[in-house]
């Protein structure tokens, strides 16, 4: 098995309902599919490659890929505080990828396998998303996690504009 599937809203830990949904216009050219995690690009959302920053959001729809920027919008699930995902733990060796007790409460950078985002288990340096539970049992490689994104990267863009 392999990364199958980009990040997912999985729900608030109080299950408080629908998620955070923005409406942002996209960067020329966003043909990234649903799941993808977006950046802020000077007011408009853009494909966060691997480790990203500046993270806004997770699409919940693909990219449009418009010829200028502005030309079409998206939707996107907010990477606010205590909103969970799901996601899938990648690393080149399946083995090596496999859902350990260990990881729970770990930061973990994002990275990209084919067209997915996903958490790449061996990068503990840029700390991105924080593991907080299992959808899959222990042992499963490729497994997939909940998980909430870090603050001071995931939010950031939030209350960058507040403070």
């Amino acid at each position: 098995m392999a990364v199958t599937q980009g990040f997912k809203y999985a729900g608030y830990p109080w299950n408080l309902g629908s998620p955070p949904m923005l409406t942002v216009p996209e960067k020329a050219s966003l043909s990234s599919i649903a799941g993808a995690v977006v950046i802020n690009n000077g007011g408009y959302l853009d494909d966060a490659g691997a480790d990203p920053t500046a993270i806004c959001g997770v699409l919940a729809e693909n990219g449009h890929n418009g010829s200028s920027d502005g030309d079409y919008s998206a939707n996107i699930i907010a990477t606010l505080p205590f909103v969970v995902f799901e996601a899938q733990m990648y690393h080149a060796t399946a083995a090596s990828s496999a859902l350990a007790q260990s990881m729970m409460f770990t930061a973990y950078e994002i990275t990209t396998s084919g067209n997915y985002h996903c958490i790449d288990v061996a990068n503990t340096t840029n700390k991105r998303v924080i593991v907080v539970g299992f959808k899959d049992p222990i042992g499963t490689e490729f497994g997939r996690v909940y998980c909430i994104f870090n603050p001071t990267v995931g939010c950031n863009v939030y209350a960058a504009a507040i403070s």
